[in-house]
């Protein structure tokens, strides 16, 4: 059953949300009693906090064995007093649970409230749960704590007083008496001035203005005793009251005798010592020792000894010295400060000094620290001396390192790498981990090349080298290339003119040399690439565009014949004197800049006709070594073909967009990378909320509430890729028409190709798709919640395909059929049910599948699990849908576990019919039996004369067997007793047989009592009082308290139920199982016994369990050992009379016990049954009805 978390019924849900909510944030859990079955049901979170994985609803006994043994009481009493009409005390109580999840103990507060009619009667009791154990556990860490603290202060060395707001001593520990040799009897309650020597124990000045300012207080003071002079140092602390006032003060002296004796030598020390030395004392930093030195770099004088630091140098307030200084004084590790800057006022003018310095821990006698330590050197010259070389070689680092050339520093004849610009790292192929490397170790590929030579020469002779154009084999990027510098080796000298480093200056001239070489390979290929080009090449050369190297297209272009080398272009082309080209090559050769055109219109006089021709041509500058143009490279393509079939294409376009613009679905164009749009129909520009001016624009900057979507992410990838990308029912937020939309929406991105298949846009189509969607949705919530009440009626759920003829089952419905598959065939699903069920349940379905039929189906039938073999009664039901021919298509339907329902139908259904066949027989008889009422009436008197009789003979013969029979059994073993005694010594060997007649006669006696125990349970009881089998078991073990003791059994009980019954015979069931178990013990084990119970239907009763009286459930109760055991095909006979399976010799017993045992379960209306296996201990099961 699942948790439910509302143990209340208001009227307001949000109430009860809300309610609920603070709760669970809270982690308090809810319960409430109800008082007219004593049940208490709580919710999950009571659950957890309890330790229960039970029930919601449980009763109150049970929630009672939760609770520790030692709080139990305290419990129940509380709930008595709040249902108490008099009384009516509010339920507050802490208390410890014990999980039977884990086995933890939590602590629990718990707080409840009583409801009462106007009678006072109590009608409803509920509260709440809550979680204490911490609570709990800081009460009793704060209980310790101040147990140890007591200790500490009647143990510490350390002088501890309290006093009130007279100036009156209210406490001091054992160390005063110690110290003073004055009892703390005599001084208690006595103010300062009663005492005497009120500045040894505290300065009332001072305790006074604690109690003024509320604020701590040290000072040091001394006192003359007859063991000589003492030394202490004293902290006073304000004690605040819960209003904030202050209520006492405390005050602690420390003897620092030692150490006051230790600083007199130190302070001999200090003064002699040349470095600047200071003591400052406490956590207030009190200047108690200060040399010369030290006032010297402070610019003080000895009046600043007995002030704080900061009193003395306020000014260091802000620069971080104070925090150092507490965190010695905190941490005991010492402080080193090197070149640290101190922003000192000397003689009123704020000075930057440089000191070394030290901040150590002083500790005390008690390894504790009293104060810290300071030594320090005034550094401020060599700081200062230190920053302008520094600052010096920042700025030659910085020259180094915006210069615009490679440049880098290389030390001493090692030639270390003491400072690189990034172009030089670059160059080398490193980054800056060389800094500091020799140079051979930071580029060890320049070993075996000239370089390290030069290098050394340089830095020997002092003579500068400079390199041009030189090849240099490095490593760049893992591979090994060469590479051409420009550069110069620079020797550096000191002061002295001694030389100390070569600066290595270098610039990459390697694109220079390799296009130098690369040209004067290519100028011998070049001819070569002209007469093989498809393009029309020709090259121009000088100011007067001599033609050099025409090739065999750019002749056919012109149409001037073979012989025009050689000849200036004006000659060769006259027709161009009217046009820009002789204009734009004279601008290119002057310029150096290349000119490129795409379709130009060019009139050419062929073979002595004019044509018309577009051509696609670039004009490049050729230069020389100087860097001056010389000749222009000439490339033409004749387009004219191309360029119509463009237009051709564009008219195409020009189509396709009136089709786009007529469109009744949204589309538009986007053209290139940039996703410009050049198409839009009316239905897209309405779809975004823009207007016509979004033609022409970028799609992002159109559309800008698409930039924080995968739109274009989407549409490069289309355009890139080719793929078509469609996306359905997806969510966009547009802002349309300057206010937020927010729809959904299907849309497809196609990419667009020209004639030579290259993509140049994308066409994007899209449709609002909104209203589905939404519908879509709805439905899935309705689905959704049809799901949850299908889950909260715990039905099965099936689905049946007409044209396959299988079912696919709910999880629910497959554990009751015992499938693991989620689908199966019709007739194997059938199979499952019993057999009388199968043909109307198929012809039911075959009616509900015919056509024009209703379509409902409606059965119940009886399954049995094939992998548990458990038999339930479900009740089916289902309709079938047709399609348009009117056929089946599909069935679909629920199922409901109705057994305990049909069962208690089926019952009473038997009992109605046994009532109707008795009045039957009844009606029949009633005429006989009013005939023959004389003769019963006479009848029934003799009956019942003979009935007082036997009733009669009945308690004589009790009588008899009580006594009588018991009277010489008494007499037999008192005179064994008197012949034992008197006659021992001359019975000799007869003694033994006395001993066996008194053995007998003990077996006689027992055996007459259990009869006469036998006699009296075999009448039935009225069972009608309400027994707790909890309290009839412990009245049990108590009486058995000593045989469990000597056999040291572990007896475990769990909650049992409460039933109808008789209190002595249940005690005499409990009291023969139990002893069994403790007799048919192992030896030499102990034994242990397990008494637990549960709930059950009747159909889950075993097949050989008959309880004397039918019932819907039953309790049942398992007594388990591990004992000697008996073979479970004895576990009939055990329960008949005299029956036993061990001899006397074993085990002592009449064999009557589990007799009895028998004859109260069925009294009860029950049964019982044994299960067991030699050696392997037995479980006796109780059934009694509920």
């Amino acid at each position: 059953m699942n948790g439910q978390n509302k143990p209340f019924s208001p009227n307001s849900n949000v109430e009860v949300e809300r309610l609920e909510l603070a709760l669970e944030a809270a982690s308090v859990g809810t319960w409430e009693l109800d008082l007219s079955n004593n049940t208490v049901r709580w919710c999950e979170r009571t659950k957890v906090l309890y330790g229960f994985s039970g029930e919601d609803i449980v009763p109150y006994e049970l929630v009672l064995s939760l609770i520790h043994h030692d709080d139990k009481k305290r419990v129940d009493e509380g709930v008595k007093l709040a249902l108490d009409g008099y009384i009516r005390k509010p339920y507050n109580v802490e208390f410890r649970v014990i999980s039977n999840i884990d086995g933890q103990t939590r602590w629990l507060h718990c707080k409840g409230s009583a409801y009462f009619d106007k009678n006072g009667k109590p009608e409803r009791f509920l509260g709440t749960a809550q979680n204490v154990s911490q609570d709990a556990q800081n009460r009793q860490l704060l209980r310790e704590n101040e147990e140890k603290i007591r200790t500490l202060v009647d143990n510490t060395p350390d002088i501890i007083t309290r006093w009130d707001k007279d100036l009156k001593l209210l406490f001091a520990n054992a160390a005063y008496e110690e110290k003073t040799g004055i009892s703390n009897d005599f001084i208690l309650e006595k103010t300062i001035g009663e005492m005497g020597k009120p500045d040894f124990i505290s300065d009332p000045y001072n305790l006074s203005k604690i109690f003024e300012t509320g604020k701590p207080q040290e000072y040091y003071n001394s006192c003359a005793t007859s063991h000589g002079e003492f030394f202490f140092h004293s902290r006073l602390i304000p004690e605040f009251s819960e209003n904030g006032s202050i209520e006492s003060v405390l005050a602690i002296a420390r003897d620092i005798t030692d150490v006051k004796n230790s600083e007199t030598r130190f302070q001999t020390m200090v003064e002699q010592s040349p470095m600047a030395i200071g003591l400052l004392r406490g956590r207030d930093m009190i200047l108690e020792i200060g040399n010369d030195r030290i006032f010297e770099i402070w610019g003080k004088d000895k009046s600043a000894i007995g002030k704080t630091i900061l009193e003395v140098l306020p000014e260091i307030q802000e620069q971080g010295f104070m925090q150092l200084l507490h965190n010695v004084y905190d941490t005991g590790e010492p402080f080193f400060g090197t070149n640290v800057l101190a922003k000192l006022i000397i003689n009123g003018i704020s000075e930057d000094r440089y000191f070394d310095f030290i901040y150590t821990p002083l500790w005390d006698k008690s390894n504790n620290i009293s104060g810290i330590i300071i030594m320090a050197n005034e550094v401020t010259a060599q700081v200062i001396a230190k920053k302008a070389v520094e600052s010096s070689e920042a700025k030659f680092r910085s020259l180094i390192e915006e210069a615009p050339v490679a440049t880098c520093v290389l030390i001493g004849r090692e030639l270390v790498v003491e400072v690189a610009n990034e172009r030089m790292i670059q160059y080398w192929g490193k980054d800056k981990s060389l800094l500091g490397k020799p140079l051979k170790d930071a580029v060890p590929e320049l070993i075996g090349q000239p370089f390290l030579q030069i290098l050394d020469h340089v830095f020997t002779t002092g003579e500068t080298y400079v390199g041009k154009s030189e090849p240099a084999q490095l490593e760049v990027d893992g591979k090994i290339g060469t590479y051409y510098y420009d550069y110069t080796y620079k020797p550096l000298r000191n002061k002295n003119g001694e030389i100390y480093a070569v600066m290595d200056m270098a610039a990459d001239v390697t694109s220079e040399v390799l296009a130098r070489k690369a040209l004067e390979e290519s100028e011998s290929k070049l001819r070569a690439v002209l007469e093989a080009a498809p393009a029309g090449m020709v090259v121009f050369t000088g100011a007067d565009m001599i033609v050099e190297m025409p090739n065999q297209a750019f002749i056919n272009i012109i149409g001037k014949g073979n012989d025009i080398a050689g000849k200036p272009l004006r000659e060769v082309m006259p027709e161009l004197q009217n046009q820009a080209f002789l204009k734009i090559l004279d601008q290119v050769f002057t310029s150096g800049e290349m000119y490129k055109s795409d379709a130009a219109l060019v009139d050419i006089v062929k073979h002595g006709v004019m044509t018309h021709n577009l051509y696609d041509f670039t004009y490049t500058p050729l230069f020389d070594k100087d860097g001056k143009v010389f000749a222009i490279l000439d490339v033409s393509v004749d387009v004219t073909e191309a360029v119509r079939a463009r237009q051709q294409l564009e008219d195409s376009e020009l189509f396709a967009r009136s089709v786009i613009d007529n469109s009744p679905i949204a589309k538009f164009v986007l053209i290139g990378e940039e996703m410009r749009i050049r198409t839009a129909n009316d239905v897209m520009i309405d779809m975004v909320g823009k207007d016509a001016s979004i033609l022409g624009k970028v799609v992002m900057d159109a559309i800008p509430e698409l930039a924080n979507s995968p739109t274009m992410e989407r549409l490069l990838h289309v355009l890139h890729t080719g793929d078509v990308f469609h996306e359905p029912e997806e969510k966009i937020e547009l802002i349309r028409h300057g206010k937020p939309y927010t729809r959904y929406y299907n849309h497809i991105y196609k990419p667009l190709t020209d004639i030579n298949g290259d993509r140049y846009g994308i066409i994007v189509t899209a449709t609002e798709v909104t209203d589905q969607v939404l519908a879509r949705q709805k439905l899935e919530e309705a689905e959704e919640s049809l799901r949850d009440a299908v889950e909260l009626a715990e039905l099965g759920t099936w689905l049946l395909n007409p044209v396959s003829m299988t079912v696919t089952y709910s999880e629910r419905m497959g554990k009751w059929f015992g499938f693991e598959k989620q689908y199966i065939g019709l007739t194997e699903f059938m199979n499952v049910m019993d057999e009388k069920d199968r043909s109307r349940v198929q012809q039911s379905i075959t009616d509900a599948l015919a056509d024009n039929s209703d379509g409902y189906y409606a059965e119940e039938y009886v399954v049995t699990s094939q992998s548990t073999g458990q038999r339930r009664i479900l009740q089916a039901r289902g309709r079938a849908f047709f399609n348009q021919e009117g056929k089946a298509y599909l069935m679909r339907g629920t199922a409901q576990d109705v057994t305990e329902q049909r069962l208690l139908q089926i019952g009473l259904e038997q009992q109605v019919q046994e009532r109707t066949e008795e009045l039957e027989v009844i009606n029949e008889e009633l005429a006989a039996i009013n005939e023959e009422y004389m003769a019963t009436n006479e009848e029934l008197a003799e009956s019942n004369y003979l009935l007082t009789q036997s009733n009669q003979n009945l308690q004589q013969f009790a009588y008899i067997a009580s006594h009588d029979l018991q009277e010489p059994l008494r007499k037999i073993q008192s005179f064994g007793n008197l012949l034992s005694s008197r006659y021992n010594k001359d019975l000799g060997e007869g003694i033994h047989l006395i001993e066996r007649m008194q053995t007998a006669a003990n077996r006689m006696s027992v055996l007459i009592q259990d009869l006469l125990t036998f006699s009296r349970i075999s009448t039935k009881q009225d069972n009608t009082e309400r027994i707790p089998l909890s309290k009839v078991v412990d009245a049990v073990l108590s009486d058995l308290e000593l045989t469990i003791e000597e056999t040291g059994a572990a007896i475990a009980v769990n909650q049992l139920p409460v039933i109808n019954g008789d209190e002595s015979q249940l005690g005499q069931l409990f009291q023969n199982l139990i002893s069994n178990a403790l007799k048919f013990k192992h030896p030499n084990i102990a034994p242990i016994i397990k008494i637990s119970a549960d709930s059950i239907h009747a159909y889950q009763l075993p097949t050989n369990v008959k309880p004397a009286k039918a019932a819907a459930n039953y309790s049942r109760i398992k007594v388990s050992d591990n004992g000697i055991g008996f073979d479970q095909k004895y576990a009939d006979r055990i329960f008949q009379v005299f029956q036993r399976l061990h001899g006397r010799s074993e085990f002592a017993g009449t064999g009557i016990g589990l007799a009895i045992c028998e004859k109260v379960a069925s009294n009860h209306g029950g049964a019982i049954s044994a299960t067991s296996q030699p050696e392997n201990g037995a479980v006796f099961t109780i059934y009694l009805p509920e």
